[in-house]
């Protein structure tokens, strides 16, 4: 079972760190991986599978999820997701919502993707940038707590949708945190651990 970080860490550390995009990457969170995200100066292709086409045949004859790296074109897709459903206070009850014009974008370092051939789905999970202007402003509320979060799944042709918001990873498949090197520490927020299924 992959456990959960713990979020009061995550959540001081981030928000004395709001200015720094870098810091409010899942590292800060005190993840350990193994699989290096993905993240989003760097990602210019995906691998070795596309989320617009099939899975190679070696990724679906293996059966286990594979780790992808995100186009522009993916990384791109998330950000509007998420945008979508964080504007909408109730897709996401116990958050502030978050405005359109607050978020940045995919903050360093924090964007995972892979492939899960036993459902024949594309899962993500990514951090959210406040602009500098809205982390100066009370419209950064909707960032804490875990608020920049999300958990993101599509089918092989479907359209990303939000899975769950916060710090837990609800809904995430443990076999995909696994092929992502994602542990953590027991936190009272996440009392059924990482992910919380």
């Amino acid at each position: 079972m992959i456990n959960k970080v713990g979020v009061s860490a995550r959540v001081s550390a981030c928000a004395l760190a709001a200015a720094s995009a870098a810091v409010m990457g899942l590292a800060c969170v005190g993840c350990t991986t193994t699989a290096k995200p993905t993240a989003a100066s760097e990602a210019t292709s995906e691998s070795p599978a596309t989320a617009s086409a099939a899975p190679s045949a070696t990724v679906a004859t293996s059966g286990e999820p594979a780790n992808l790296v995100a186009s522009g074109t993916v990384q791109q897709d998330l950000l509007a997701a998420f945008i979508a459903f964080r504007s909408n206070a109730a897709n996401t009850p116990g958050f502030a919502p978050i405005a359109p014009s607050a978020v940045a974008g995919i903050s360093p370092g924090t964007l995972y993707y892979a492939y899960d051939p036993s459902t024949d789905s594309y899962w993500a999970v990514a951090t959210f940038a406040a602009t500098a202007a809205a982390s100066q402003s009370m419209a950064y509320v909707g960032f804490q707590d875990g608020g920049d979060e999300a958990v993101f799944t599509k089918s092989a042709s479907g359209s990303w949708l939000v899975e769950s918001v916060g710090p837990c990873l609800t809904g995430l498949p443990v076999g995909v945190a696994t092929v992502w090197g994602l542990t953590a520490s027991a936190n009272p927020m996440c009392p059924n651990g990482v992910p919380a299924a």
